[in-house]
């Protein structure tokens, strides 16, 4: 710890939990705990915050490709993200995975923005503070009244969309994840296809990809199959595999069978011997 400042620099390999923010989410929004990184990364939040920490790395590396990047996170917790290549402009969402927040030797890290194996971005401070950020909704509030439903944001970046069936009293329900880039000013409409667009209402949109529920459940109950060596979980939603020798990806399909059950269950995956996903219950 700095005696002057009170900033902490952990030792290296340790993994460390950030202030948490205080929500204020209606009902129909349910939301992980998100870190404050408005407050800073030091006893009692004070100082200079973490969200400054991450634009000083991200603006000096971002400069040495003629590129412009600034973050800033709203009051849900969601880090806003602009990116300006040669004149154009994008805008990108996300938020932070509390899991992975490391102090990492700068010897063998550079600070900035970087990518992992499944296509989650870190940024890493210039103190070698190592953040992971998953992609989200830029707003899910603004979201959940407009499919006239609710909405679960999980750890891992996993969407339950829970809303009205026209053509029967059962809810409809999806497991989603965002692509973080906001697409501006598209036509009102989700597009039926492998992917699907969700538009708010100052007419933005972004695209939404089928995934798994507690995907950390899912890897666990799928390392437990002979041959299972390593599963990475993708940033577009799919999961990687690599069993015995041979690589695969499993993607996940919008369609989810929701059953009443009358005692509880363990979590669990059956395989169906037809090479097609398997079924995965979920207490």
């Amino acid at each position: 710890m700095d005696s002057d400042s009170g900033k902490l620099t952990p030792p290296i390999g340790i993994k460390f939990t950030l202030q948490t923010l205080s929500l204020n989410v209606p009902d129909t929004v349910k939301l992980p705990e998100m870190p404050n990184l408005k407050a800073g990364f030091s006893v009692g939040g004070k100082g200079i915050s973490v969200e400054n920490d991450m634009q000083v790395s991200l603006t000096q590396t971002a400069e040495k490709e003629n590129i412009q990047i600034t973050v800033s996170q709203n009051e849900n917790g969601i880090l806003n993200s602009t990116v300006e290549i040669n004149g154009k402009t994008t805008e990108h969402s996300f938020f932070m995975d509390t899991d992975y927040s490391v102090q990492v030797d700068m010897n063998n890290n550079s600070s900035g923005l970087s990518i992992d194996s499944g296509g989650f971005y870190k940024i890493t401070t210039l103190d070698g503070q190592q953040y992971k950020v998953i992609p989200a909704s830029k707003d899910l509030v603004d979201l959940a009244e407009i499919i006239d439903g609710e909405i679960s944001l999980g750890e891992k970046g996993d969407v339950l969309l829970k809303y009205p069936n026209e053509n029967s009293s059962n809810s409809i329900y999806e497991v989603v994840i965002f692509d973080p880039l906001v697409i501006p000013d598209t036509n009102n409409s989700i597009k039926e296809s492998t992917n699907r667009t969700v538009t708010y209402s100052d007419g933005s949109s972004q695209i939404i990809r089928p995934t798994l529920l507690y995907t950390d459940i899912f890897i666990e109950e799928l390392l437990k199959f002979d041959g299972v060596e390593k599963v990475i979980y993708n940033a577009d939603g799919t999961f990687a595999v690599k069993y015995y020798d041979d690589k695969y990806v499993i993607t996940p399909s919008f369609e989810i069978q929701n059953e009443t059950v009358t005692k509880e269950i363990e979590p669990s995956i059956i395989s169906n011997g037809d090479g097609k996903i398997p079924n995965c219950n979920y207490k």
